[in-house]
C-alpha cells in the first residue's frame, strides 16, 4: 500500500511539473540586463572583504539578536478590471502569504519585507500589460521610500510574448511588475526581487548567447552573474531538466568541460517549481546593494554602526580581549562587570566552536585551529562581539 501511495505521488508531482514547463514557456522574466548591469557592476567593484567581514558578522549575530534584520517597506498595487471576477480579500491573503515566504527566502540577505499600507487597487479596462505602459500607472500610483509592486491580470513584452514580470526604472527606486499567476508561485517574485537587489542571472547578461563563464570557475569574478559560488549555467531551460529538478543537458564550455549548473537557484532560468535558494555570495551581493541605497528608504532598521557591538549591548561596552592576535592556549577578557558572563566562540557563518561560562576572565582556545573567529561575550541584558585571531 505503501508502495503504491509513494508511486502515486510521483506520478502527480510528474504531472505537476510538466505542466509548469508548459507555463514556463508562455511566461518568462522580462528584467533586460541594462535596468540592472550598472547596479549590479557597482555592487561588484565596490565588495570587499571588510564588507564581507560585516555581512557574515551580522548573520552570526542573527540567532541572539533579530535587530540585524533590515526591514524594508514594500507597497502593493493589484490592477482589476471591474468586470472581471475579483475577490479582494483572497488577493490580499495571496499577497501576504507571497511576503511572507519572501521573508523566509530573503532571511539569511538579512532582510525582512513588510507592507507600509494596505493593498491598493488600481481600476483598469484592460486584462493586459505590455512592458512600458506601466509608466502611465507608476507616475500616478507611486509610493515614495518603498518598493512598489504592480500587479496585472496578464503580462506582455514589447515583442507581445507573455512574462512573469519585470523590474522598472521608476525614479527614485525601481519598481517590480508581477503577472498575477506568477506572483504566488513561490519563485518569480523573489527571482524579480533578486534583480532589484543587482542580481543578474546565473547565465549572465545575456539571454540569448551561451555564457562564457567556465566551469572550473577560474573567470567567474569577470564573467557569467560575476559571482564564484553560484556554477556556471549554459543557459539553462526546463527542457534539459528532469522531472526531479536534475540536470541533463550534454553543453560544454570553452574547455569541453560539462556544465553542471544549480538547477534550484532562485536567479536560473530554471523551472520555478525547482527554484528554491540564493546562494551565500548572492545573499551577500544583495545585503551590500540595500547598504547603497538605504537612504531613499523609510522605517527601516539601520545597521549597527559597529560591527563589533550588538545592540544589545548596554553595559559591556567596556569588554577588551587580548592578546590578539592569541599567541597561546587563553584568550583573556577585561572588563568591570562583576556578574557571571557567558561566552560563545563562531566563525563568520555562525557555526559556534564552543561555548561556556567565563571563568577567571579566561577563555580556553586550545582546541580551536588557526583562524579569524568571533567571541561573544553575554551577561542577563547585555552582549559584545568581539573579534580575534589565532
Amino acid at each position: 500500500m505503501l508502495q503504491l501511495k509513494s508511486k502515486i505521488y510521483i506520478l502527480f508531482s510528474a504531472i505537476a511539473l510538466l505542466f509548469a514547463y508548459k507555463t514556463y514557456a508562455q511566461h518568462s522574466c522580462g528584467t533586460t540586463h541594462n535596468t540592472i548591469l550598472s547596479a549590479a557592476q557597482a555592487s561588484k567593484e565596490s565588495v570587499s572583504k571588510a564588507f564581507e567581514n560585516q555581512y557574515y558578522t551580522l548573520r552570526a549575530l542573527k540567532g541572539t539578536n533579530s535587530n540585524v534584520l533590515q526591514s524594508i517597506p514594500v507597497q502593493v498595487y493589484v490592477l482589476s478590471n471591474t468586470s472581471s471576477n475579483f475577490n479582494l480579500n483572497t488577493e490580499k491573503e495571496a499577497i501576504s502569504r507571497s511576503i511572507s515566504h519572501l521573508n523566509r527566502l530573503f532571511n539569511a540577505a538579512l532582510f525582512r519585507f513588510y507592507q507600509i499600507a494596505p493593498v491598493r487597487i488600481i481600476p483598469t479596462t484592460h486584462n493586459v500589460l505590455v512592458k512600458g505602459e506601466e509608466q502611465q500607472i507608476t507616475s500616478a500610483h507611486y509610493t515614495p521610500n518603498a518598493i512598489n509592486i504592480y500587479i496585472a491580470p496578464s503580462l506582455l513584452n514589447t515583442a507581445l510574448t507573455s512574462i512573469c514580470g519585470y523590474i522598472t526604472n521608476t525614479k527614485p527606486l525601481q519598481s517590480i511588475v508581477m503577472q498575477r499567476d506568477c506572483m504566488y508561485n513561490n519563485s518569480s517574485l523573489a527571482h524579480e526581487f533578486g534583480h532589484f537587489f543587482s542580481l543578474l542571472h546565473t547565465h549572465g547578461a545575456s539571454n540569448i548567447q551561451k555564457t562564457r563563464e567556465l566551469v572550473n570557475g577560474s573567470n567567474c569574478a569577470s564573467t557569467g552573474d560575476g559571482i564564484c559560488d553560484t556554477p556556471a549555467d549554459p543557459l539553462i531551460t526546463p527542457g534539459v531538466i528532469d522531472n526531479f529538478c536534475r540536470y541533463n543537458g550534454a553543453a560544454t564550455d570553452a574547455n569541453g568541460d560539462l556544465y553542471r549548473p544549480d538547477t534550484k537557484n532562485i536567479m536560473s532560468y530554471a523551472h520555478k517549481a525547482c527554484r528554491s535558494h540564493f546562494s551565500e555570495q548572492q545573499q551577500a551581493r544583495m545585503f551590500h546593494y540595500f547598504q547603497t541605497i538605504k537612504p531613499l528608504f523609510s522605517g527601516f532598521e539601520a545597521v549597527p554602526s559597529s560591527i563589533e557591538t550588538s545592540r544589545l549591548d548596554t553595559k559591556l561596552s567596556d569588554v577588551t580581549i587580548y592578546p590578539n592576535p592569541a599567541t597561546g592556549t587563553a584568550l583573556h577578557i577585561k572588563t568591570d562587570v562583576t556578574e557571571a558572563l557567558n561566552y560563545s566562540i563562531m566563525n563568520y557563518k555562525g557555526q559556534v566552536f564552543s561555548k561556556g561560562v567565563v571563568y577567571n576572565n579566561t577563555v580556553n582556545l586550545a582546541h580551536l585551529p588557526q583562524g579569524i573567529y568571533l567571541l561573544a561575550v553575554r551577561s542577563r541584558t547585555s552582549q559584545v562581539i568581539r573579534k580575534f585571531m589565532k
